[in-house]
Parts: structure tokens; sequence; C-alpha cells
């Protein structure tokens, strides 16, 4: 974190909160999932942070959750799987200013075996991704596709130095304000050099918990096993659960909503067994 100004009374809620950001560094991940092999980033790490500069900056947080459902899924033998959903506010207060406040909405979600831990995940998961995103908090103090830190560009004596515009930053400054800045065109000499597209990021993989909401209510429109199978073939062109994208699971639960659709897979599926 770095060392914060001294901050007028006088100084609006919006504004303590941009200084905020500019204050929390990148967080790393120093939790680890040893099961599937993988670094996380801790909620515990997040708050930390957060509740360190918004001392500094005399900002107050609150938390309040608005709604919260429950979603129980049957194991045959084993403790159920319990959802719980919660959605909520984080409420930021000028501690110098009573009554002035910027308030932000937020959603978790928290999965436990049949035990009463699933609604305090999913409120620690609202806090944590609210906090993410209302201060831009990257993963780590290194950007990990940045590999400058580890490997700091050769200029060789034949090598013309870099323009003001394209050296590289190596520390936090303020940027002179806008009447000082020169005109575009002319911050960088030549031509415009034209921007490679950037490739498409592969969709996002469905959660184990998206998939379990899925099949639960599929379940209440009468689609299981095989019949649920075919279905999810016919609609995602996906046989393999382990493929389900974000996207998939969304258009799955659409079609679900169509009865004559879900009718068809139960009877082609079903039907032999019905009238024999």
């Amino acid at each position: 974190m770095t060392t914060p100004p001294a901050i007028p009374d006088g100084t609006p809620i919006a504004a303590r909160l941009a200084l905020a950001v500019d204050m929390i560094d990148g967080i790393d991940k120093k939790g680890r999932n040893e099961a599937q092999g993988y670094d996380f980033l801790r909620a515990v790490d997040v708050t930390r942070a957060v509740r360190e500069v918004l001392v500094n900056v005399g900002v107050y947080a609150a938390v309040s959750i608005d709604r919260q459902t429950t979603t129980i899924i049957p194991r045959d033998t084993k403790p159920p799987l319990i959802l719980s959903d919660v959605e909520g506010a984080i409420t930021f207060h000028n501690t110098a200013t009573p009554g002035e406040s910027i308030t932000i909405r937020a959603a978790g979600q928290g999965a436990d075996y049949g035990g009463d831990k699933a609604t305090p995940k999913a409120i620690t998961s609202l806090i944590k991704y609210a906090l993410r995103s209302a201060f831009l908090i990257p993963d780590e103090t290194t950007d990990p596709e940045n590999d400058s830190a580890e490997h700091p560009p050769v200029v060789s004596a034949e090598q013309p130095p870099l323009r003001t515009a394209e050296r590289p930053v190596t520390g936090r400054t303020a940027a002179p304000p806008i009447s000082a800045r020169p005109p575009h065109d002319q911050m960088i000499d030549g031509p415009a050099r034209p921007v490679p597209p950037r490739p498409e990021p592969a969709p996002a993989l469905a959660s184990d918990t998206m998939k379990a909401k899925l099949r639960v209510e599929a379940r209440k429109v009468g689609l299981d096993g095989p019949a649920f199978k075919a279905f999810m073939v016919a609609v995602t062109g996906k046989a393999s659960s382990k493929e389900l994208t974000i996207g998939d699971i969304d258009r799955a639960l659409a079609k679900l909503k169509d009865s004559e659709l879900v009718a068809e897979f139960a009877t082609a599926t079903y039907g032999e067994q019905a009238g024999a």
C-alpha cells in the first residue's frame, strides 16, 4: 500500500474512494486448492487490504444483505448439497461528512454439504468480489502476463531511447493536468501504428454448482437420467458435462421452460417403458 497523503475534511466521498483505488496495490494469491491444483485470492486478504486504505482515507464500509434463497439438492445416502444465494450492497460512508455515501450492489453464492455454512460462504463471496470490482484489484502485485519484472528490456548503444509516450512505467507518478498535456498528435512521432486484434477469450466453463442447479431444475420438469442427457446433447451439442460453459447452462435453463420440447425428450426416452 502506498503512503496516504493528507486529506482535507471537505474532500467528497468519490474523491476519497478514487484515492483508495490508487493506494491499493495488487494482492498475491495466498490460497491454494490442492485437490484441483490452483492458487486463489483469499477473501481475508482482499478485506484486509481494503480496510487498511479505507481507514486512511476516512471512509467506513457497511455491508447489508437484502435477499437470501436456499436450494437443497438431495444426494442419495449422503448429506444434501445446500446452495445459498444472497443479494445485498456495500455502502461507503464519508466519516468527515455525515450523510454522504456511495452504495454498490453485489451478489454472492456459497455451498455446503448438509451444514449451515452455505450462507456465510455466500456473504463472504459477495464481499470479496464486490470489493475487487469496486477497487479494481488485480490478482497479483505483478501482472502475470507481463514478464518485464524478470526480464527487463535491453537497450543497446545503437538503439535510440524510447519516446516519452512509449517509456515503460517504473513507478507510480501523478499524471499532469489535462491543460498541461500536449495535443494527442504531438505525443508520438510518425504515423499511428495499427493495433493487432486481441484473440477472443475462451468461454468460461460452468462450475459444479451451476451444473447441480441445472439438474435440480430439470428434475422439476421430469427430465432425469437418459432423458436429461439426450436433452443436453440436443441443446448444447455436448455429451460430456465437463465441456459445458456458462452460456450452455443459460441456454439449457431457458429451454427447460419450453414444455413441448421437454415433453418430447421425456416421451422419446421413457415412452417405450411407459407403454409396456
